[in-house]
């Protein structure tokens, strides 16, 4: 009852006055200024201060009244995330509501030490919240909880308490230390993966080499979710870009089977989901195709939004390229119909379209059917993949090229193989495309060779997409592996012969 009384205080040195914040009532109301700035705002109505000043006053963002509206808007903005109800939302994660209870009782001990001196009613507030810090590692609320404590043992003379808290404060210090230089350290090396060119390739991978290196020692200082996954995650990128399948499926692995340890430290749900991806795609590029089918539909099951369509493509490429046609024509259909389809990013939507046109080419070729695939109908409905540099429009250039030559318009082929070389040199010619090189090598030495499949069998370029693809990249615009490509060109040729 005392800390109630303490709270009361604070509050009765302070004037009271109106909150002003946005509620049902007021967002509610079509004809207030607030509600109408704010449905503009909400619904990307206004992209500027004139067009809102234009919207709401009939004159520009100068106009004083429009000046006097926005600074209460913003004010009455930042109040209202004062009284947001995390908990309410069931979406929210148990660890997100933890972490959302524990820096705002921080908050509210810095007004209670700060605006009362009540250091003790704000020891009592702390080991309310303290075993919700401990039980998830929360070590930034942890290291400000326990200074806060150690303060008040001081205050009070009681020097064994102090001592004790000390102890746990360097702890706290030291562990904060070590996960904010694990997360920097993890920003640091997707600052480099996410450059569009490697300045130098060779330097650049030193450096992540090092980087992971540390990474792992900051895990072992202080092993825990985060400073295990920001090892795990580095290491994942790092042997995806150098085309290490084997390392990047046991590293996935390695995560999953010990990830249980530091549960109670980390939002795992989140985790889970982006090694499980990378786990499926070192599994469908290890050709390991049914262990890719099962691994991605216990994710399907468990994440929702762009992953999931992630999740279905690796799972449609394992179908097409396992010839489990049935399944492929399936997995197409599930996705189209799913309810989040729709809202996707135009050019994910487009991937669709290009996997539907591969199941029907599969199809004409395997039952000896004519091909009446429209090419530029495709590239029509495909606009943002058609203007795309360095991904998906390259196999819609395959694509063109297999239809001419199982049509068997052999001079057009060689009109159009031009123009895609011109597009492979220009945008996909860093080392890791190695296996586009390989690939577009056989489709030139097509032309050569007359077209003669005689003279086309077993070629180095073929045999090494064949048998050194666990050391190579698989890029996303291989949709059927290309040396099942070239066996399916070959015997082509020879029945066309």
């Amino acid at each position: 009852m005392n800390n109630l009384k303490d709270l009361i205080f604070i509050i009765n040195k302070r004037k009271l006055s109106q909150i002003d914040i946005f509620d049902k009532t007021l967002i509610s109301c079509k004809d207030s200024l607030f509600s109408k700035f704010y449905q503009g705002l909400a619904d990307g109505k206004f992209n500027s201060d004139d067009e809102a000043a234009h919207f709401l006053y009939g004159t520009d963002k100068a106009d004083q009244r429009f000046r006097q509206l926005k600074h209460r808007f913003k004010k009455r903005l930042l109040n209202t995330l004062y009284f947001l109800d995390i908990n309410s939302n069931s979406t929210t994660s148990v660890f997100d509501k933890a972490y959302y209870e524990c820096i705002n009782r921080l908050h509210i001990c810095n007004i209670v030490q700060r605006y009362g001196g009540l250091r003790a009613t704000t020891t009592y507030l702390i080991n309310e919240t303290y075993p919700t810090a401990v039980k998830h590692q929360f070590i930034d609320v942890l290291t400000e909880f326990s200074y806060k404590l150690l303060i008040q043992h001081a205050l009070i003379g009681n020097e064994k308490q102090f001592q004790t808290e000390l102890k746990k404060y360097n702890i706290f210090t030291k562990q904060l230390q070590i996960t904010r230089e694990s997360i920097i350290i993890y920003y640091e090396t997707a600052i480099i993966f996410n450059k569009s060119k490697f300045g130098n390739r060779k330097e650049d991978i030193n450096l992540i080499q090092k980087k992971i290196e540390r990474l792992f020692n900051l895990y072992q200082d202080f092993p825990s979710m985060i400073t295990f996954f920001n090892y795990t995650w580095v290491k994942l990128q790092f042997f995806d870009y150098t085309a290490n399948n084997k390392l990047l499926l046991d590293t996935s692995n390695d995560f999953l089977e010990n990830f249980y340890k530091y549960k109670a430290s980390g939002n795992i749900s989140t985790y889970l989901v982006g090694v499980n991806i990378y786990k499926t795609k070192a599994l469908l590029s290890s050709r390991k195709f049914e262990l890719t089918s099962q691994s991605a539909n216990i994710i399907k099951q468990k994440t929702i939004g762009t992953n999931y369509f992630i999740i279905s493509e690796f799972e449609f490429k394992a179908a097409i390229n396992s010839t489990n046609i049935n399944l492929a024509q399936k997995l197409i259909s599930e996705t189209i119909k799913h309810p989040q389809f729709k809202s996707l990013a135009a050019y994910l939507k487009e991937r669709w379209l290009i996997y539907e046109t591969y199941v029907i080419l599969y199809n004409n070729v395997v039952n000896k059917e004519p091909c009446k695939i429209k090419i530029n109908k495709l590239i029509n409905q495909t606009p943002e993949i058609t203007k795309d540099k360095q991904g998906f429009n390259l196999a819609i250039k395959i694509l063109e090229l297999l239809i001419l030559l199982y049509q068997r318009k052999y001079i057009e082929y060689s009109n159009k193989i031009e123009t895609f070389n011109t597009y492979s040199y220009r945008y996909l010619s860093k080392n890791e495309y190695k296996r586009i090189k390989l690939f577009t090598k056989l489709l030139n030495k097509l032309e050569k060779t007359n077209f003669n499949h005689k003279q086309l069998t077993n070629l180095n370029e073929y045999n090494l997409l064949k048998d050194a693809y666990l050391q190579q990249t698989l890029h996303e615009s291989e949709i059927v592996f290309y040396d099942y490509l070239w066996v399916l060109i070959l015997e082509n040729l020879k029945q066309n012969k």
